[in-house]
């Protein structure tokens, strides 16, 4: 009579893969958990980057106090967990079409089924940031560039308007969005 069973080395290689498998999936997990309980406004495109969308995205801070955050794709919540400090006092700067940097005032929009007071808006494309802004956080001013670069603090606005106007801080090819 022949017993069918499994030989040492088959037992191994599965114990072997379940191990892999258990690792690769810790791993991501600890990922997510450490990018949201590290998240703020400063590194936010990078998580976004991190997230690898697949589709154009809005996010928003949005309430009264400028308390709740939400990233829509389509109109759909991508992920509502998403927790950033923002205070009403923060000032948003952008060019307008006369090339002078002024405080953008967000208009009111439909968030979840009612129309909400947004404080904060900041698109995103497939490939990058299709916004170019200056965020005064009280004194301290960070500058977002397109394309996921990593978002620039200065201590003065005039040391941010410089490189907001500078063209050479931007990729000049596919190559050199990928290099940084």
């Amino acid at each position: 009579m022949q017993v069918k069973a499994f030989t040492l080395m088959e037992l191994v290689v599965v114990i072997l893969l379940l191990g892999l498998l258990s690792l690769l999936v810790l791993n991501n997990f600890n990922f997510k958990r450490t990018l949201s309980s590290e998240l703020s406004i400063e590194n936010f495109p990078t998580y976004i980057k991190k997230l690898g969308l697949e589709d154009s995205m809005v996010f928003y801070i949005y309430g009264d106090k400028c308390e709740k955050n939400i990233l829509l794709s389509h109109g759909k919540s991508y992920k509502k967990n998403i927790s950033l400090s923002f205070k009403k006092s923060y000032k948003v700067l952008k060019m307008n079409t006369s090339g002078k940097l002024e405080q953008v005032i967000f208009s009111n929009t439909i968030l979840s089924k009612k129309i909400r007071h947004v404080c904060f808006k900041l698109n995103f494309q497939k490939r990058g940031f299709s916004d170019k802004i200056i965020l005064d956080k009280d004194g301290k001013y960070l500058l977002f560039l397109p394309i996921y670069q990593e978002v620039k603090e200065f201590s003065t606005l005039e040391d941010a308007k410089n490189i907001y106007f500078n063209d050479n801080m931007l990729p000049k090819s596919i190559d050199d969005y990928y290099s940084r």
